[in-house]
Formats: C-alpha cells, structure tokens, sequence
C-alpha cells in the first residue's frame, strides 16, 4: 500500500506545489477511473505509449476493441493494471517525487511513473517495473499473432516452407526484444528471465528448422519436429513463467468468437483422422482423395470468425490441392511435392489453432 513518509520534491523550476496538485490529481483521476471501471477515462489517463500498447492488446478480442473496450471489461473482473484498491485510495497521501517531465508516485513497495505529455500528467504503465514486460509482451505477442493469421500461406517449396520457420523465428525475436524493453520488478525478473531462455531456444529451434527444410530432409516431419519441440519447450517451462502474465492474442481469453469454430473444425478434423488412420494402403489414391473430399467438403460449411475467415479459405483450398498431387511411389520429387503441399495446408489449420504465441 503506498504510505505517505516525506514529500521529496525535485523541481526544475519554482511552481513545485502546483505541479505536485497536477500529478497527485491526475493520478486520482487514474484511480477514480479504476473504482468507477469507466474504460474510457482509464484510457484518457494513461500515456500515449501506453494507450497503444493496450490498443493492440485490445484486437486479440476482437479487431474493433481498443484501449476502453479492453479496460471497461478488465476493471469489471477487478483487474485494474497492477494496483489493487487500497494502493488506489492511498494514492491522495502518497510521497510525489518530480524529476523535469517525469514524476513517481511511491513508497517503499511499489513507484508508479508518471509522465508529463503536452502539459497534462498521465500515468506511465508501459515503463513501469511491475506491469511494464507484461504488457510490451502482451502488445508484441498480439501483433505477433494477428500479422501471422493475415499473412499468406507460404509457397509449397522448401525454400517457402523454410521462409516460414524463419518468420516464426523473427516474431518470438520481437517478442524477445518487447519484453526486455522494461525492467522487471524483483517480484517478475526469475519469469523474465526463464521466458527469455523459452524464447532464445525456440528461436534456435525455428533457424535450425529453416536450415533442414533448406536441405534434403523431409519436409513434414523437419517442420513438425521443430513445431513439437518449441511446444514441448513452453509446456515444460509453464510453471517458471506464471508470474509473467502475457495476455496473447492466441491464449485461451482470446478470439472468443472463434470457440464455436474451433469445436466445429476439431470435430471435423477428429473424424477425418480416425477415417486415415483406418485407412489401408492398398485402398490407395481413391480412399484419400474421397476423405479430402468430405472433409474439406464440411470446413467450407463452417462459419468462420472474421478474424480467420482470409485464413480458412486458403488452408481449405491448400488441404483439397493434396488431393491433386498424389504421388504414385513412397520415393521421389513427386512425394516431396506431395509432402510440401500437405505441409503448407498443416500450416494454415496452425496459425488458426487457438495457441500461446510463445508456442509458436
């Protein structure tokens, strides 16, 4: 709870009293917004850096949310960005300190920063130690994930496919470099730091996966064992990132109007997977084209969320052209193109797979 010990005023010029009624009011601004839930004057409280990092986390919900659609939901639950209630209430007695444009508001737990920004003081999440690697990841994962639902599905080539394992390397770079923009509260550095290790591995990963799509290996199961390693990597690590709260626009609190989709596309998928794995060899060509058939046949009948509506299309039409490169033999370029083009379809029913980005 912040306690109010001294006043320590660092002034740049001779109206330090005003200046402390400006920030001590703007921050009570910010903590009236809070109690009250009012989404939109939080937003109006808050830096511009700020605001667009929550605006970003906003389209994981939906692509016209923004800032006060994200905190008028989030203040509803009783989140309130890192403060409880009786941090906020105390904010009228805490010590100010004001350094030029910046300004702190603290005592001997928690130092929220403040910002001056065309005169007007508003509180600076996205630098604070606390929230601060939250939310830059929280923002970078997002973007992350929207950028690769919009992206085209790669060319069925190795070099396409390989092109993919590399971009998937640069998003977790990005996140990377997000999270490291703030430096954590001693509470989050043990997090941080073992969310950094999951992301310096899958990045490897990712980069020795382009290299072997680029070489003579086969291609699905290069592209898959990279895939379940950098899965298995984050499940196994779980629990060291629990006090990292990265809300991914790919986590399960995410594109909620995609749960119905899922369950319709899963059910279909399930069904289609039991018919191949039943399948015998000898049924040959015929038997896979007819369970490509009827299985695309029923994705096409799905509605899909407009987030994924570009995506699904193409992953569709990417799953029915297997079915027209069916090699006659196990060896050779024609199995290649077989397994390249079974491959870029995997790809697409990836990306909409409802997934944390550090997963990816």
């Amino acid at each position: 709870m912040l306690l109010a010990t001294s006043l320590v005023l660092v002034l740049a010029s001779g109206c330090g009293g005003e200046e402390e009624k400006d920030v001590r009011s703007a921050a009570g601004a910010f903590a009236s917004a809070a109690e009250t839930g009012n989404g939109t004057s939080y937003c109006n409280t808050l830096t511009p850096d700020t605001s667009k990092l929550l605006d970003t986390v906003a389209r994981g919900l939906g692509e016209d949310m923004r800032c006060a659609d994200l905190m008028k939901e989030r203040l509803s639950k009783g989140l309130s960005g890192g403060l409880n209630q009786e941090a906020l209430a105390a904010i009228e007695d805490a010590e100010i300190e004001i350094k030029g444009d910046r300004a702190t508001i603290k005592d001997s737990k928690d130092t929220i920063p403040m910002r001056r920004v065309d005169g007007d003081w508003r509180v600076d999440l996205a630098s604070w130690s606390k929230v601060g690697p939250s939310l830059h990841g929280s923002a970078a994962c997002t973007q992350g994930r929207l950028d690769l639902i919009a992206a085209p599905l790669p060319p069925a080539t190795r070099d396409g496919v390989a092109e993919d394992a590399d971009a998937n390397a640069a998003r977790l770079r990005e996140l990377r470099e997000a999270v490291a923009q703030t430096t954590p509260s001693e509470s989050q550095r043990k997090a941080v730091a073992a969310f950094d290790k999951i992301l310096r591995d899958n990045i490897t990963t990712w980069e020795r996966t382009a290299k072997r799509l680029r070489g003579v290996g086969a291609p699905f199961e290069t592209y898959n064992r990279g895939l379940t390693e950098s899965n298995k990597r984050a499940e196994r690590s779980a629990k060291d990132v629990e006090d990292l709260e990265i809300a991914c626009a790919g986590d399960a609190q995410s594109f909620r109007d995609a749960a119905g989709y899922r369950r319709d596309a899963d059910r279909a998928g399930a069904a289609a997977a039991k018919r191949f794995a039943n399948m015998k060899r000898l049924e040959g060509p015929d038997a896979y084209r007819e369970i490509v058939d009827d299985l695309t046949g029923k994705l096409r009948k799905i509605d899909p969320p407009k987030t994924f509506a570009k995506l699904h299309r193409s992953s569709v039409g990417a799953l029915a052209k297997t079915a027209e490169v069916l090699p006659t033999s196990d060896r050779g370029r024609a199995l290649e193109r077989f397994e390249l083009a079974v491959l870029r379809a995997a790809i697409g029913f990836n990306r909409m797979a409802i997934v944390n980005c550090a997963e990816l």
